[in-house]
């Protein structure tokens, strides 16, 4: 169940791309044969391919500009703005230090995400793999997701609180 629920925020919500690496490794704990890697992970990219495939064929352009490039500021005619003081994330630092002319311009944001972030998911897979519990992988993830948030275009209060409540799950799920 849990994971048909991740199956549709992965293309709803860009936060939910930051859990698959962690319930993956999560999920092949055991070291399961092919056939069970299969049957647990298949679903998941089948459910995504019904659901998302077809956009992707109509106007693939248009799907990849609206659901990541758009927030994540990468169209160069017009950005979603970075949110100034009322922000919480390294995008006060890019506008008070006047790296960008207006709170629509363009700043390779992606490159502090994935520079930042990625060390962050590999570190705690590696974790994960001695800590394999349900409430190590949402610390994990809420820790990915901090990561990417604070280094993105805006991070605003609601960000935090997603943060916070799933870092909060992670202490207090009963496993």
């Amino acid at each position: 169940m849990s994971a048909s629920k991740e199956r549709f925020s992965v293309g709803i919500k860009q936060f939910g791309w930051f859990l698959p690496p962690f319930f993956a490794v999560y999920l092949l704990e055991d070291n399961p044969d092919v056939k069970t890697i299969l049957s647990r992970i298949l679903p998941f990219f089948v459910t995504v391919t019904l659901l998302f495939g077809p956009f992707l064929l109509w106007d693939a352009k248009s799907f990849i500009e609206d659901t990541m490039s758009y927030v994540g500021g990468a169209v160069d005619y017009y950005n979603f703005p970075l949110n100034g003081v009322k922000g919480l994330g390294f995008a006060n630092f890019v506008i008070t230090s006047g790296v960008v002319g207006s709170i629509r311009g363009y700043f390779p944001f992606w490159i502090l995400q994935a520079a930042f972030t990625l060390p962050v998911i590999g570190y705690l897979m590696l974790c994960q793999r001695r800590n394999n519990t349900i409430s190590f992988m949402l610390l994990s993830f809420g820790a990915s997701l901090f990561t990417v948030s604070y280094f993105s275009r805006f991070m605003h209060d609601n960000h935090l609180t997603l943060v916070a409540t799933i870092l909060a799950m992670s202490v207090f799920i009963d496993e």
